[in-house]
Formats: structure tokens, C-alpha cells, sequence
């Protein structure tokens, strides 16, 4: 079930047992995930993540993965360039240019 005021992106209502349960959860991500502070603050965002907060915590760390493999993809390809362009100084194909 979607919450009708959950917008477009809302996730499906998760269960709790009380709303304490959810509060928690809900503080959970809030105390160990700046990223949900921002998106607490966009109306949209904020029914997210209390209709859903272990959706959310997993959109978030998802991404935040994604963005580590990313980074570190970007650092090896820096690296190898580096290292190429000093092998091309150093050698033959540089004296040709």
C-alpha cells in the first residue's frame, strides 16, 4: 500500500509493530546518514522515508556503493593514465610528437 500523500517516488508502507518501532528507525537514519537529513528536509522525501525507513536506508546505501565503485573506478583509471602518459614520456612515441 502507498501512502496517498508519499508523492511519486513513495515507497510501499512498512509494517511496525508501534510507532515507537518506526520513530526509532526513522532516528536510526537520521543519526547515521546525513544524506537522509537533506532529503528529510524535501516534502517529498520526508513521507518516504517515514512511510518506508528501511527502504530508504537501503536506496541510500545502495547508492552509496555504487558511488564508492564508482570513485574507486575513476581513481584506477587516473592512476593508469598517469602512469601511461609517463611511459609514453619516457620513451620512443614521445620523441616522434
Amino acid at each position: 500500500m502507498k501512502l496517498p500523500w508519499g508523492g511519486d517516488t513513495s515507497y510501499s508502507l512498512e509494517s511496525f509493530r508501534t510507532f515507537a518501532e518506526r520513530w526509532e528507525e526513522v532516528c536510526y537514519d537520521l543519526r547515521t546518514n546525513k544524506l537522509m537529513i537533506h532529503s528529510a528536509l524535501r516534502p517529498d522525501n520526508i513521507a518516504r522515508l517515514t512511510a518506508a525507513p528501511r527502504a530508504e536506508r537501503k536506496t541510500k546505501d545502495d547508492n552509496r556503493r555504487l558511488n564508492a565503485k564508482r570513485d574507486e573506478e575513476s581513481r584506477l583509471g587516473r592512476e593508469w593514465q598517469s602512469l601511461n602518459k609517463r611511459t609514453l614520456q619516457g620513451g620512443n612515441v614521445a620523441e616522434r610528437e
